[in-house]
């Protein structure tokens, strides 16, 4: 899948096909919830801590971030969960649905990058 100019990433395309990953979360509709574990030095720590729940609805999952950083992994599985370009003013990726989950903290900050 490509993501921008130059940028790669590989997707798991069934991750309840995937070794280590089948019991990841809900699919086909159904949501679940886990934690995710946040790297230190990373855009997201800064927004969001270390830990914290996300929901989980997809049956993709990121298996290569190519060029981007992994800024945060499933806490069960390992599952990355997060990506981040550090070059960027505001380039963070995540799996799971924020606007679902009361994590609006990532778009206010992505409106305060574009407005700096």
């Amino acid at each position: 899948m490509e993501i921008g100019i130059g940028m790669r990433l590989f997707l798991h395309q069934h991750l309840d096909d995937t070794p280590d990953h089948e019991r990841h979360g809900g699919y086909d509709g159904t949501s679940t919830d886990h934690s995710v574990i946040v790297e230190q030095d990373s855009l997201l720590c800064s927004l969001m801590g270390e830990s914290f729940s996300v929901n989980s609805t997809h049956r993709q999952g990121v298996s290569d971030p190519g060029s981007l950083t992994i800024s945060a992994v499933a806490g069960h599985d390992g599952l990355i969960e997060a990506v981040e370009r550090g070059d960027k003013k505001f380039c963070l990726g995540v799996q799971w649905h924020p606007e679902q989950y009361g994590h609006d903290l990532l778009f206010s900050a992505l409106v305060e990058a574009a407005r700096s």
